[in-house]
């Protein structure tokens, strides 16, 4: 692990840690670049297969399916390293074997043609997402026991590393509750599927109010309103669950690999939309810790940095104990 001289702060509007690129290592720079070409060599593969394929055809929705995956891997890939979230990592990795399952559920399909592009896209699976999946657990592994990015963030106070690992957690959360919220969209909104009126309304109504939520889910960990969490997140988070069980059980189309796919991503979205809101309920009691304060550093109207407070390090390396209020 990098010594903490190595690190840039480079959060200059949010006063978060970001390494620089000269303080990765040999495995930190294979895992990005090596993200980096998976995510290239789908959307290469996936455009192509989208500009040789009909209008109507399933296989339309898959590709779909893998660019979006794909690019929010890409998203987890470069935030896990260079912020050091073992969230994220974790979540890519979950990611990235949720996209070779797509792929191979995708080649294995009877009612789709198979080809050069599939096949190709399928060999690309297999050899790139086992050894990203382990760099990323490796990683994950490594930040977790070093800490580094919750130390220099807050402190050496527990209390407060454990609120940021709490915020942290669900800052990734909301992440992926937004990817697989997509993925079920883009496996509703099918090619050749025609929607009744309800689902049409849902879905338009859906989308903007899905928007909202995610926006107040990242307000209310940044301002630390344990209000919004609990009067509104809270409540609201029961509408996207709602709607995928009942779109699950009036669903009347034949069994398929679509129709597996869209039971797998409503069950995960599911399971992860209730860990969210446990997640955010859990944030909500140790708002007032001023966790916020450590993540979000406010500036002064010269430009510096306020003046270090409990649980951040001045320049003598000493922690700068907060006064108390009303104290001269």
């Amino acid at each position: 692990m990098q010594s903490s001289a190595e690190w840039f702060d480079g959060g200059c509007a949010a006063g978060r840690q970001i390494r620089s690129l000269a303080s990765l290592d040999r495995l930190e720079w294979a895992f990005l670049v090596g993200s980096l070409l998976a995510t290239l060599a789908t959307a290469g593969l996936g455009t192509a297969r989208l500009l040789s394929l009909p209008p109507q055809s399933d296989d339309r929705v898959f590709v779909w399916l893998l660019l979006l995956t794909a690019g929010f891997a890409l998203v987890y890939s470069v935030n896990g390293v260079l912020r050091e979230q073992v969230y994220e990592l974790l979540v890519y990795a979950l990611t990235a074997a949720v996209l070779a399952v797509y792929v191979l559920l995708n080649y294995l399909d009877p009612d789709t043609p198979r080809g050069a592009i599939k096949l190709a896209r399928l060999v690309v699976a297999g050899l790139c997402s086992p050894p990203l999946v382990v760099a990323a657990v490796t990683l994950a592994g490594r930040y977790w026991q070093c800490g580094e990015l919750v130390f220099r963030t807050v402190g050496a106070n527990p209390a407060l590393q454990q609120a940021c690992r709490r915020v942290l957690t669900a800052q990734s959360l909301l992440k992926l509750d937004a990817q697989l919220a997509l993925s079920t969209a883009v496996l509703v909104v099918r090619a050749g599927g025609p929607l009744s009126a309800a689902e049409t309304a849902v879905l338009a109504a859906g989308a903007p109010l899905s928007l909202l939520w995610w926006a107040a889910g990242y307000a209310a960990l940044r301002w630390e309103s344990a209000r919004a969490v609990r009067w509104l997140l809270a409540p609201t988070a029961l509408l996207e669950p709602a709607y995928i069980v009942w779109r699950l059980a009036t669903e009347r189309r034949p069994d398929g690999v679509l129709l597996q796919c869209e039971r797998a991503a409503g069950a995960l979205a599911l399971l992860v939309r209730l860990l969210l809101v446990i997640c955010l309920l859990s944030c909500a009691n140790q708002f007032g810790l001023g966790v916020s304060e450590h993540m979000y550093p406010a500036r002064r109207p010269g430009g510096g940095d306020r003046p270090p407070r409990y649980g951040s390090f001045g320049s003598s390396g000493q922690a700068t104990p907060r006064r108390p209020a009303g104290s001269q």
